[in-house]
């Protein structure tokens, strides 16, 4: 029984929250001594809430916004083209090249590093951001 009860104050707390966030709308209207009441719920508004709830940093976090999303391939260097600031990186026998633009980091042992000292057999993980055709090499680490 007392689950009833929890389960019927989350429904009366999820219905006034969504009547105030624009998820539900009442329409009353009397014609000739009827009453009419309509009831109805934007699917989409909710869909939007849940999806922007999903960036709003947490109190679990501190409240920082958590980093974008990016990918992250480990491989090794086969060649450094410093005049195109070019690398070709080997990843599991297949060999793609990777152009290091100017705002791409490049680290070793947490410490900044030139291009130029990036050499063949070094093995580094690269760190590319989720957007972009093709995506944007973020970081570049050399690995120990």
């Amino acid at each position: 029984m007392k689950s009833l009860g929890y389960l019927f104050v989350l429904l009366v707390f999820v219905g006034l929250v969504g009547f105030f966030r624009g998820w539900f709308t009442v329409e009353a209207s009397a014609e000739s001594g009827r009453a009419d009441v309509k009831l109805g719920v934007d699917g989409d508004k909710i869909a939007e809430d849940t999806r922007l709830s999903k960036k709003v940093p947490s109190a679990a976090t501190g409240g920082a916004v958590a980093a974008a999303p990016s990918i992250t391939i480990e491989g090794r260097i086969t060649a450094v083209d410093a005049a195109a600031q070019d690398l070709t990186l080997e990843v599991l026998d297949q060999r793609a090249v990777h152009h290091v633009g100017a705002a791409t980091t490049i680290t070793r042992d947490g410490a900044p590093i030139a291009f130029t000292q990036l050499r063949p057999d070094m093995r580094v993980r690269l760190r590319f951001a989720t957007t972009g055709a093709p995506p944007d090499l973020l970081e570049v680490v050399v690995m120990p």
